[in-house]
């Protein structure tokens, strides 16, 4: 399995989800990297650690990913509304490939006043 299905699936997840994308335009929805002066609200998603399940014998049989979704807005309130609904999104997405399971969540304010709020979630490669 590679990244490459892993990061186009979370893109679609997010990006297909129209609760979410009523909040924050698809097009500011992106991999790893955001401008720094771009126009908040904001969102990117990367690859945080990546799992072997050391019981199988082929790596690529039980692998999890780790996707690290945060959100850079200007108020507590739009925050935590796109933070509710990026859980939802996950929720509902399908995927026939792996299995996505939310693994934490956190929210905070940096120097500067930007509120962002954080999202990791595992996407389990094997289970189905």
């Amino acid at each position: 399995m590679s990244m490459r299905t892993l990061l186009s699936e979370v893109r679609t997840a997010l990006t297909s989800y129209s609760d979410l994308t009523n909040l924050i335009p698809a097009d500011k929805i992106t991999f790893a990297r955001r401008p720094q002066r771009d126009e908040m609200p904001g969102m990117t998603f990367s690859i945080g650690n990546v799992d072997y399940d050391e019981t199988k014998t082929n790596f690529a049989e039980a692998i999890t990913y780790r996707v690290d979704i945060t959100t850079y807005c200007r108020s507590a309130d739009q925050a935590t509304e796109i933070h509710d609904n990026i859980k939802l999104a996950l929720l509902a997405a399908s995927s026939n490939t792996f299995d996505i399971r939310i693994l934490d969540e956190r929210y905070f304010v940096d120097v500067d006043n930007n509120h962002m709020a954080y999202v990791s979630c595992t996407w389990k490669k094997g289970i189905k």
